[in-house]
């Protein structure tokens, strides 16, 4: 006997998991509604192949800014349209185990008339150890090994009947659904996470993102934006086999993430009417001389993108590939690239002033374009606010190697070919 579940998963660029973790959400018995988020890499096209058991592929158009709110609402929505059952709150990296192994759709049968709202799951994350240690995504499940209990703020329920209030899941980024933990038995799934395949796929996937600022007033994404962090392989001490992680003590943070020294950049010109941000300092030096020569008068605070804005904002992007070191300081200057875009559109998102990117590129191709654009920011005219779905830009800049894998997904966004 089985029961009515619903699994609801929400992706962007999940390549690496996708197809796996769909595989086992059909294992489950459950039907699958997948949102993608403007997705670049081959995810859609993984759940198109996935079979009878996703029954709906949704669009959501990226925007630029990771919106967990936005994404939330989405869920909710479709929630409030199903019948009677239970909602599995799926992410493609992570893969539910029920206490004795049986699928979930057959395991929650034997709880249909119980007064249970919700399950709790114990999150088990699983990390890769080195900068070598890469998987597969046809094995990952078999060759990742080595984990680490994780016990966030808000206890998490992927699992919670159709009925079920989502207020308090709502004000907790979707971890919890029940407030206090009530209706809720002694029983817990296991959430088996799969952070990364490696720790360049981490690379690419945290250090290029930027958080709606609606979502960092509520404290989600606490030691994640990308101008506080570096990524490093996790401390030995702290990882465990599966069979014998369940008597380690759990953790508050992913270990991979590193705290970094905080950039030290001069407060913007009280006096200037416009900041200016670039991926490298000569393109910064060049952009400024030619913006003042087109506006006489115009003044410019050159600024680090970790600078606080506070005047109309104006970022220069430009091929990661640029000035790249051949060395291993290569992951280095990926990750500085992808944190400074990073940086600077987080400040720039949440200021509510005028904000807008070029790529150097395009200005090369089109020289009228930062005159038209400096113009529409000191005028406060609207403009689009990221860089995102844009036309691939030709160039002749070699790409590839871990510069590739870093750097790939915001590059792809940013339109380099």
């Amino acid at each position: 006997m089985t029961v009515p579940l619903t699994a609801i998963l929400t992706c962007r660029n999940a390549e690496p998991t996708l197809a796996r973790c769909l595989e086992h959400l059909a294992w489950h018995g459950a039907r699958i509604i997948v949102i993608d988020n403007g997705s670049t890499d081959a995810s859609r096209d993984i759940v198109r192949n996935a079979g009878d058991a996703v029954v709906e592929l949704r669009e959501d158009p990226f925007t630029g800014a990771f919106d967990l709110t936005h994404q939330l609402r989405l869920k909710r929505d479709i929630i409030a349209s199903l019948d009677a059952g239970w909602v599995l709150h799926a992410d493609a990296d992570e893969f539910i185990d029920t206490p004795d192994g049986t699928p979930l759709a057959e395991y929650l049968a034997y709880w249909t008339d119980a007064d249970v709202t919700a399950f709790a799951c114990e999150e088990v994350m699983f990390l890769p150890v080195s900068e070598q240690d890469r998987h597969d995504p046809a094995t990952f499940p078999e060759t990742m090994q080595a984990c680490l209990r994780i016990a966030e703020r808000d206890p998490k329920q992927r699992v919670f009947r159709t009925s079920a209030s989502l207020d308090h899941w709502m004000a907790t980024g979707g971890h919890t659904v029940t407030k206090p933990l009530e209706k809720v038995p002694d029983v817990a799934f296991t959430l088996r996470h799969y952070f990364g395949l490696s720790l360049d796929q981490i690379r690419a996937e945290y250090l290029g993102r930027v958080f709606a600022p609606e979502n960092l007033g509520k404290l989600w994404h606490g030691g994640r934006q990308a101008g506080d962090m570096t990524i490093v392989p996790p401390p030995e001490n702290l990882l465990h086999k599966l069979d014998a992680v369940a008597e380690a003590p759990p953790h508050r943070r992913v270990p991979v993430f590193q705290p970094r020294p905080q950039d030290i950049a001069e407060p913007a010109d009280g006096s200037s009417n416009l900041e200016m941000v670039a991926t490298s300092q000569d393109t910064l030096d060049q952009i400024e001389a030619l913006a003042i020569e087109m506006f006489p008068g115009l003044r410019v605070a050159a600024l680090s993108p970790f600078a606080q804005t506070r005047r109309p904002r104006l970022l220069i992007t430009e091929h990661p590939m640029l000035d790249c070191p051949k060395d291993d300081t290569a992951v280095a200057h990926g990750e500085a690239w992808l944190r400074g875009i990073a940086s600077a559109r987080q400040s720039g998102l949440g200021n509510g002033l005028p904000y807008a990117e070029l790529r150097l590129e395009d200005l090369e191709e089109l020289p009228g374009l930062l005159q038209h654009t400096v113009r529409r920011l000191l005028s406060g005219d609207a403009l689009p606010p990221l860089l995102t779905g844009t036309e691939p830009i030709r160039t002749h800049v070699g790409y590839a190697g871990r510069i590739k894998a870093i750097t790939r997904p915001l590059a792809t966004d940013l339109g380099y070919a």
